[in-house]
């Protein structure tokens, strides 16, 4: 995932992209694996996660 990702697009179980939706769909359920998200929360979740990750790889890089 990259910064410029549509987080609360991107399913934070599965990590399958599920496509745009309006922003008045505020809940959402994956089609790969069911999961239900909130779009909020699901979209801190991958933000976290990649947060996580750029700062895994830059502590490997030194």
């Amino acid at each position: 995932m990259d910064r410029f990702t549509p987080t609360s697009q991107v399913c934070s179980s599965c990590g399958v992209k599920d496509g745009p939706k309006p922003l008045s769909t505020r809940e959402w359920t994956c089609a790969e694996c069911g999961a239900r998200h909130d779009r909020d929360v699901n979209a801190a979740i991958n933000v976290l996660a990649q947060g996580r990750w750029e700062r895994l790889m830059a502590v490997e890089r030194r």
